[in-house]
């Protein structure tokens, strides 16, 4: 079993306002039962383990034992929604929403409408929601997004290169060019696995662990009693792990480039893919790509997907589907059945196509049957829709209604008429 250290560093009190000052460290953990003291004020170095060899829980360090070949499944049905047109350098992703660096600068996504950011960094590699509001890492250092324009957090002054970000609970892991940090409660501690930095890990977190990837190989970190314990889930050369996703039942999965491995505890199953890029994965969505490629990984298939080249990175969001970046901008790729459109109100929707094409001669100045209100309009839907539908109406020099107009219409009469 690995060793779990923590070393005594600046705290800082919130992550998007105000700043603080002092020290803690992660505690020392007793042999083989990794308990100690998680916080208080450390003074020097203050290092601790969280449990070293000993008695513990009596698990070892597994192999890679013979890996299941993936077979080629049949392309699957996909709906593609373009939700960034052009040039995209990069996206991240949190429940909810999405950021994207896009050719005109950062857009957010988030409750619904998309938001053009007028500043901000660039080169961004996670995002997560934290301190009520929304951390970024990039390449710019570690920002904070509120309620005002994004700023660097006060954190990244004893945080520099943040690679990637994760939240477990009330906790901040944080990874990147000087290894892996632990904030809490206003206090930042080093994290180190043994004798080792961590420096350049990625995060993930499942369940109630964090893994840290580190040097090719998943550690998985847990809580027992008031201190921490660390394993890895493979032995040292048995894997070269590249990229890693939060698993189901508290696992990951990790990829090199040919093989995946869905890592729970310290079962390892393996599986052999053709050579991708790149791997991206939410509990039982797991999604791998190349340049000119696209697959999802289900059960002991491989289903490529159609329509999407040029990928450069992808983030899977559950349930059959994945942000996309490809050479055509971010789309968002789904599997199975497209989800329903929006439902149409009469003010954000049909009020401006009656303006547009039916105000003329059905407004209030009009001497034909008007319709300039909801109620009026929703009365006689049946006739209107006959009307468009045949091309009776609009009459010109109106334009036809589009396609799209006369099923947006259709739509609202079938949703009751909503305001």
């Amino acid at each position: 079993m690995g060793r779990l250290v923590g070393v005594a560093a600046v705290a800082v009190t919130g992550c998007g306002d105000g700043a603080g000052a002092s020290s803690a460290d992660m505690g020392r953990g007793g042999e083989g039962q990794g308990e100690g003291d998680a916080g208080g004020e450390g003074e020097g170095e203050g290092e601790g383990d969280a449990g070293g060899e000993g008695e513990g829980e009596g698990e070892g360090e597994a192999g890679v034992g013979e890996a299941t070949p993936v077979g080629p499944g049949d392309p699957i049905d996909v709906h593609v929604e373009t939700l960034v047109e052009g040039a995209v350098a990069s996206v991240v992703a949190w429940p909810g929403g999405w950021l994207a660096e896009g050719p005109d600068g950062l857009r957010r996504f988030e409750g619904g409408g998309i938001e053009v950011l007028d500043e901000g960094p660039v080169g961004l590699s996670a995002a997560v929601p934290f301190g009520g509001g929304l951390l970024l890492a990039s390449s710019d250092g570690l920002w904070f997004v509120g309620d005002g324009p994004p700023a660097l957090s006060p954190l990244n002054e004893s945080v520099a290169g943040a690679l990637d970000l994760a939240v477990r609970g009330d906790e901040l892991w944080i990874a990147g060019a000087q290894g892996v940090h632990r904030w809490e409660a206003g206090e930042l501690v080093s994290v180190r696995l043994g004798e080792a930095t961590t420096a350049g890990a990625r995060l993930a977190v499942s369940g109630a662990d964090v893994w840290v990837l580190w040097d090719g190989v998943p550690w998985r970190l847990w809580e027992e009693g008031e201190g921490w314990r660390a394993r890895p889930a493979l032995a040292p050369d048995a894997f070269e792990g590249r990229w890693m996703g939060a698993g189901p039942s508290g696992g990951v999965w990790v990829s090199d480039g040919s093989r995946i491995l869905r890592v729970v505890g310290q079962e390892v199953q393996a599986y052999v893919l053709p050579d991708h890029a790149g791997l991206s994965a939410a509990v039982d969505d797991v999604w791998v790509w190349d340049s000119d490629a696209l697959w999802r990984l289900s059960g002991e298939s491989l289903w490529p997907v159609a329509g999407v080249g040029g990928v450069t990175r992808v983030v899977a969001q559950g349930s059959g589907s994945a942000l996309v970046v490809g050479s055509g901008g971010l789309v968002r790729v789904g599997a199975g059945e497209p989800p329903p459109p929006p439902v149409p109100g009469w003010d954000t929707d049909v009020k401006p196509v009656f303006e547009r094409a039916c105000e003329m001669c059905h407004g209030a100045r009009s001497n034909a049957r008007r319709l300039e209100t909801r109620e009026a309009f929703a009365a006689d839907i049946e006739a209107i829709l006959t009307a468009v539908r045949a091309g009776r109406m609009p009459l010109p020099p109106n334009e036809p209604l589009t396609a799209d107009d006369i099923d947006m219409l259709d739509r609202w009469r079938r949703a009751d008429f909503p305001e």
